[in-house]
């Protein structure tokens, strides 16, 4: 029997909604295929409790929930994306996801904030987009990527026009980006200036990249937006 250690970001497991504190699972290779210890990697045991077999039986149904899920898009996502106008029909960044909660009777909002722009400026459309589709109800937000920075940077600054009962995230770089931080190499000191112009003269913002690295999140995001009591 061979033992690998989940050792990268993507082995990372949150353990509930709006922590910063994953944990990762020594994952056991055997003649009967993979499957997962009981044992967690013990560099990562402060970090939080371990995830077993929470999810191992899936229900037939389940209760529909009382409050609107939200749908929070990651980097350079879109709500709708029209490649050839009117001619093909439009491209759906939650394609078949807004279908299966709707059809449960569940009541579905996609937001849709500036693809590439700062998580505060993200946050902010966010914000608005909630405040006027969810009609003043609180709500649940499935946030994918680093469409969880902008409900979390949401909940740090209080935002009185939303009320975010929990936050459920999809492949998210809680801790930053490895990808973003070998990008930012790679372009160098010198020439990221005109990679923004670049950008700035094609009408994209830039102001996520960085934002997404790891010493930002290490040093700024995460810092400023610790747990809160109350919120799943």
């Amino acid at each position: 029997m061979k033992l690998l250690w989940a050792r990268t970001p993507l082995a990372y497991l949150k353990c509930h909604s709006y922590s910063t504190r994953p944990i990762a699972f020594k994952a056991e290779f055997s003649t009967s295929g993979l499957r997962r210890s009981l044992d967690p990697d013990s560099r990562f045991k402060h970090l939080g409790r371990v995830i077993k077999d929470d999810y191992a039986n899936i229900r037939s149904k389940y209760e529909t929930p009382k409050n609107p899920i939200i749908l929070a898009h990651g980097l350079l996502g879109f709500d709708e994306l029209h490649i050839a106008g009117p001619l093909l029909p439009g491209l759906h960044y939650w394609r078949g996801v807004t279908e299966a909660l709707a059809i449960n009777g569940i009541e579905v909002i996609t937001a849709s904030v500036p693809a590439s722009a700062s998580i505060e400026q993200r946050a902010a459309k966010l914000g608005a987009d909630i405040a006027q589709k969810a009609a003043g109800k609180s709500v649940n937000i499935i946030a994918h990527s680093m469409g969880y920075h902008d409900p979390e940077d949401i909940r740090a600054h209080s935002r009185k026009n939303v009320d975010v009962l929990s936050l459920t995230t999809i492949a998210t770089p809680h801790r930053g980006s490895a990808f973003a931080d070998y990008v930012f190499e790679q372009i160098g000191e010198t020439r990221l200036p005109k990679i923004y112009k670049a950008l700035e003269l094609l009408r994209m913002e830039s102001g996520a990249f960085s934002q997404l690295t790891r010493r930002y999140m290490r040093e700024e995001f995460n810092p400023k937006t610790p747990d809160r009591e109350g919120i799943r």
